[in-house]
């Protein structure tokens, strides 16, 4: 199974998001194909340049840790010591869904909405209705570019996560109502659902492997 590696950091006032780009692009994402196992990955930054994701796709959980039982997590860190604000703290999530891409990988934003899950649910029926009715859904809906569902090891915790190619594109589902509909489908397993939000694209976003490897 997929897995997930997403790197949560406060970032510093004013920093420069053309170093950062260039960090990661240059940097992390040579360093990170040397990794076994590793798929792909972006870098999400806040509107506000407040906060930054660091997304990383991996084949499976051992694939994910081991980079962080020897130095490479830690010198990837270390190399945006400059722009942190306090330390960054890192989740880890399966894939609980396809990884759909609809055209190219030009994204400009990414979404994500994370839910309190219900004690008990089964993956497997959540991936039923993500996979079976959400995808198609959502797939004629201009703008998108990429969607899949995460879910913690625990079970607690669900990330819906979209790239798509602008803001306006990803607002409009909400506008429409058809976020709300998608929602709802999986009323019976969610305990709450937190604000839906927005990220700019701070990279290339890049993957390796085929996506038959997830």
């Amino acid at each position: 199974m997929a897995f997930v590696r997403i790197t949560f950091a406060k970032l510093k006032p004013n920093i420069s998001l053309e170093n950062t780009r260039k960090i990661w692009d240059g940097s992390v994402i040579p360093a990170s194909k040397e990794q076994k196992g590793f798929i792909g990955g972006c870098l999400l930054v806040t509107e506000k340049r407040d906060e930054a994701l660091a997304l990383t796709l991996w084949e499976n959980k051992d694939d994910a840790l081991a980079g962080e039982k020897i130095p490479y997590y830690q010198d990837q860190v270390k190399k945006f010591a400059a722009f942190l604000a306090a330390p960054p703290n890192r989740k880890y999530y399966e894939v609980n869904s396809e990884l759909v891409f609809m055209k190219d990988l030009e994204a400009k934003v990414g979404s994500l909405t994370f839910t309190k899950v219900k004690p008990g649910v089964s993956p497997e029926e959540v991936r039923e209705i993500w996979d079976g009715s959400v995808v198609p859904a959502m797939k004629s809906q201009k703008g998108l570019v990429s969607l899949l569902l995460l879910v913690t090891e625990q079970r607690d915790e669900g990330i819906s996560f979209g790239l798509w190619e602008s803001k306006e594109d990803a607002v409009a589902i909400q506008k429409s109502g058809l976020y709300r509909e998608q929602i709802k489908k999986f009323s019976v397993f969610i305990e709450s659902v937190q604000d839906r939000k927005f990220y700019d694209v701070n990279s290339e976003i890049i993957f390796v492997k085929e996506i038959e490897a997830v």
